[in-house]
């Protein structure tokens, strides 16, 4: 079972991927989780 941190990192980094550069960082990725 991934952390959440871990599964927003990889979020994140699909999201760089699409976006070339992701227009939410890991800590907006994160606290949307979060709640």
């Amino acid at each position: 079972m991934k952390t959440l941190e871990e599964k927003a990192r990889a979020i994140h980094q699909l999201l760089e991927m699409t976006y070339e550069k992701s227009p939410w960082t890991l800590e907006q990725v994160l606290a949307d989780m979060q709640q």
